[in-house]
């Protein structure tokens, strides 16, 4: 099970140095509604980007 949200979105410039240190694993080992990221820094645990506002429905339905 994970927690939810999705990952930030982190560009390489905004790394500390170069790559960053392994701080988990997995969601449950993050802090509060933190949730476990790779990114161009590494894997590290970062706030949610919250779902509702990531993904855009579209109207319609889909075919089956």
């Amino acid at each position: 099970a994970w927690k939810a949200g999705l990952c930030p979105s982190v560009p390489p410039d905004r790394c500390l140095s170069g790559f960053e240190k392994f701080e988990c694993r997995s969601d449950w080992q993050c802090p509060g509604r933190q949730i476990c990221c790779s990114h161009a820094c590494g894997i590290k645990c970062l706030d949610p980007v919250n779902v509702s506002n990531s993904i855009r429905m579209k109207p319609g339905r889909c075919p089956v």
